[in-house]
């Protein structure tokens, strides 16, 4: 068994099974991650040719934008910009926004369509392998960003290991995970469908995530959540939270409900589209770090 990223225990105990997978909790300091991750190369193979990725990103590029603003804009508080390096950048979209903001940005991503797409149609610098191999200068970056990076990855530490050599000293590390401890993860549990999925191996909340970058040498400077009122999952997850799947089926008139089936029940039902567009308390849960997302900056001290 291998340790835990967070605190280095071997202590492990089966949390809970979803999305096909089984997934344990350290007894220790309570990080969760997968307990039967596909094997290295089945992931591989998976990451480089899926498609869908890069389409639902291209899809989602203008909304993205203006995150990707906003995320560079805390950044910039501990940070002038210089050189940058997203982690996972997808087609690229954080790299043309950090372009606009005076950023020399530089993307790495596994997914062949998606980097292939940035760098020949929008002429990103965009290199499409894993981190190890991209042949990196140590010490060459001012700022690295990786934003729904690190909940894929089975070996966290040793990602954020990699990433902090290539910061300059005082440079800043930006991370954006899930929030395991927001409160829509402990009302939905296993049926949280945007925390826990197939392809999130390693878990984190505000504590735990904290705590592994300070292992491993840098200082966290700012943590904080975001919550969304749209959300589509919202009526699904609850359902099935609930033991309600029966519901869900005859609303979709489908058995199984699928994604298909139930994007067309919210279309075709105004009061359903209202409860995942507007019901959800955005602004509370973001003011009480109880959001969906956790960012992190830290800063590099070495």
């Amino acid at each position: 068994m291998d340790a835990c990223p967070v605190c280095c225990s071997l202590r492990f105990t089966l949390s809970f099974e979803a999305a096909g997978h089984r997934f344990e909790r350290c007894a220790t300091c309570r990080f969760v991650r997968m307990a039967d991750p596909l094997a290295p190369t089945e992931l591989d193979g998976y990451y480089r040719d899926e498609r869908g990725h890069a389409e639902g990103a291209y899809q989602e590029h203008d909304k993205n934008l203006g995150r990707f603003d906003e995320m560079l804009q805390r950044l910039e508080r501990h940070c002038r910009p210089g050189r940058l390096l997203d982690i996972g950048c997808s087609i690229g979209t954080s790299l043309i926004m950090a372009g606009k903001r005076g950023w020399k940005a530089t993307g790495i991503e596994v997914s062949r369509p998606a980097a292939e797409f940035g760098a020949k149609d929008w002429g990103l610098d965009i290199r499409c392998c894993y981190l190890a191999d991209a042949g990196l200068e140590p010490a060459s970056f001012d700022a690295i960003l990786m934003n729904h990076t690190l909940e894929h990855v089975a070996d966290p530490d040793e990602m954020v290991a990699d990433a902090s050599r290539l910061l300059r000293p005082g440079g800043v590390m930006y991370q954006s995970v899930p929030n395991f401890d927001s409160l829509k993860s402990r009302l939905l549990g296993r049926h949280w469908s945007y925390g826990v999925h197939s392809s999130h191996l390693s878990m984190f909340g505000k504590r735990t995530l904290s705590h592994m970058l300070r292992r491993l040498g840098l200082e966290v400077v700012q943590t904080y959540t975001a919550s969304y009122a749209k959300d589509p999952r919202l009526l699904h997850d609850f359902l099935l939270r609930l033991n309600l799947g029966r519901v869900l089926n005859r609303w979709c008139n489908s058995e199984p409900a699928t994604p298909e089936t139930y994007v067309r029940f919210l279309a075709e039902n105004r009061w359903a589209f209202w409860v995942c567009n507007h019901l959800w308390p955005e602004r509370t849960m973001t003011a009480l770090g109880l959001g969906e997302d956790l960012h992190v900056i830290a800063r590099s001290v070495t």
